[in-house]
């Protein structure tokens, strides 16, 4: 027992008024006392596990030196069975949030993980279909839309025609597709 003073003989009314005039711990102490076993089998019905219905037994008698101060209780008892299956009902749906929230993370994780890995195979597949293209095609096509360069700087930079830069992109595109429709990594 954590107290030795027992006041048994004094009803839970009397003691919250004595707590609430004199502020002395001890007579919630003795509340938790007679009280202490029907907050854990409660605590226990609802979240089946020893270790967590004990932290909510103490949680609760712990909220207690607040509550009993602003709270207009009719039958302790009765009020506390309230508290202590509102508790756990609470922790519940913590968890089931917690389990959720892990569950979609998990879920985004793993397809942004799917879709980095299938960006990836065809990054590689495109790769290889752009070094099936001849040179020039190729050239032109990575800086047009690697480099994100106009046909102007294309022309300045590869000293092409302006008519077989645009030939070479067309066809770089066209050849380039049939590549890529050959390779698995983009079939549906």
């Amino acid at each position: 027992m954590l107290f030795t003073k027992s006041s048994s003989n004094i009803s839970d009314e009397a003691l919250i008024e004595r707590y609430r005039k004199s502020g002395k711990k001890s007579h919630v102490g003795e509340l938790f006392n007679r009280y202490a076993h029907m907050v854990l089998g409660v605590s226990m019905k609802y979240l089946k596990d020893p270790a967590a219905a004990e932290d909510a037994t103490i949680e609760i008698f712990e909220k207690l030196f607040v509550e009993l101060k602003s709270k207009d209780i009719d039958v302790f008892k009765a009020w506390l069975y309230t508290v202590s299956k509102n508790h756990a009902l609470m922790i519940l749906r913590k968890q089931v949030r917690t389990r959720e929230k892990r569950a979609r993370f998990t879920a985004t994780y793993e397809v942004d993980l799917d879709d980095h890995a299938e960006r990836e195979v065809q990054y590689e597949a495109l790769e290889r279909a752009l070094s099936v293209l001849n040179p020039e095609q190729k050239k032109c096509l990575e800086l047009f839309f690697l480099d994100k360069r106009s046909y102007k700087e294309i022309v300045e930079h590869t000293g092409f025609a302006m008519n077989t830069v645009k030939s070479h992109i067309q066809n770089g595109k066209r050849n380039l597709k049939i590549q890529l429709e050959q390779s698995d990594e983009f079939k549906d």
